[in-house]
């Protein structure tokens, strides 16, 4: 008597195949489940990622891609011992190729020179038996192994270097500009200082590079100008600074000036036009704003410096003018009237100064 089973999903491909046909049970698909068919829960449901992929005879679909079925995807070997190689059931303990193992651990027991101690080759075969197929390490020493199966200088640009190398299809290097370093890089100006000129030019990246000033071809670190015109209004330069021979105030030199404010001046100075200025008298440095003096030596006659002023401190000759407007008689000073005394007067200067001596 036949069975079937079904199950209530929506979509879902049920086993409704005889169980004798493929297999399904309670926990698993012992028999395994047709192309494009997967096993869940023991039953053999479409799996979703092929659904409307036809594959073409001799593939399956899985994951929505027909790969080439195993030959022993459907294949049951009953008798003990029985592994199935291509489809067909054969010994387990059988060595057909004579490589020194059997069936049971020889993945391709047709093929000497393929087994679990071969040494894995870029060829496209699992060589060694270890379910790869692409590493080719011990075959590839320093290479790569690539697709279509050989080993390449290169399989993709991060192998050659850094920056604009290229991984041709052949698997080798190519750089279409200039390989500095390891680097490929665009031509450029440069592939050392020397292509650059003379002085201290570095090359980056292919590109000439001073940092400094560069005067006819030549770079000079941490430099300038190259003449007075590279300068500012009031410098000059001189071994490829600019320098001001004066002050320089918010960014512009006054050449030949000494301040900027009156901030930058002696004591009783002003700064005018960039010139420290006093307005009285300089004595050993040191202005003295409204003074006339120094010593005595810089008073008229009868005078004296006091405070860095000149003073009367005697009269000069009777019927003459004292040097501070005042009158002289001759025994003493009368007030600043400006005109000369009057002998016999009673010691009254004219017009309204009046002086009467004790």
């Amino acid at each position: 008597m036949r069975h079937e089973r079904s199950l209530s999903v929506p979509g879902a491909v049920l086993c409704a195949l005889v169980v004798s046909a493929w297999g399904c049970g309670n926990d698993n698909c012992p028999g395994g489940c047709p192309g494009g068919f997967e096993c869940r829960d023991g039953e053999c449901v479409l799996a979703s990622a092929c659904l409307g992929i036809d594959c073409p005879s001799g593939f399956t679909c899985l994951n929505g891609l027909c790969v080439e079925q195993d030959p022993c995807d459907t294949v049951v070997c009953t008798n003990p011992g029985e592994i199935c190689r291509d489809g067909t059931c054969v010994s387990g303990n059988a060595d057909s190729d004579g490589d020194g193992f059997v069936a049971l651990e020889d993945c391709d027991d047709d093929n000497q020179f393929v087994n679990p101690a071969a040494l894995e080759a870029c060829n496209g075969v699992d060589d060694d038996c270890d379910d790869s197929t692409a590493d080719g390490s011990e075959e590839c020493a320093g290479l790569c192994c690539g697709s279509p199966p050989g080993c390449r200088e290169c399989c993709d640009a991060s192998q050659c270097g850094t920056g604009l190398w290229v991984c041709t299809a052949s698997g080798t290097c190519q750089c279409d500009g200039v390989v500095d370093g390891g680097n490929c890089r665009d031509s450029g100006d440069c592939t050392g200082p020397g292509d650059c000129g003379s002085g201290d030019w570095t090359c980056n990246d292919g590109t000439c590079n001073c940092s400094g000033v560069a005067c006819s071809g030549t770079c000079y670190s941490g430099g300038e100008c190259c003449s007075d015109a590279n300068c500012g209004s009031g410098e000059s330069c001189s071994s490829h600074q600019c320098t001001c021979s004066g002050v320089t105030c918010s960014g512009t030199c006054y050449s030949g000036g000494e301040c900027c404010s009156d901030a930058d001046c002696g004591v009783g100075e002003s700064c005018s036009s960039h010139q420290c200025t006093c307005s009285g008298v300089t004595c050993s440095g040191t202005c003295y704003s409204g003074g006339d003096c120094c010593s005595d030596a810089d008073c008229g006659v009868g005078e004296s410096c006091s405070s860095h002023v000149c003073e009367a401190t005697s009269c000069a000759d009777v019927g003459e003018s004292c040097a501070t407007d005042t009158c002289c008689t001759d025994t003493c000073c009368s007030c600043a009237c400006g005109d000369f005394c009057n002998l016999g007067s009673g010691f009254h200067c004219p017009q309204t100064c009046i002086d009467v001596c004790p």
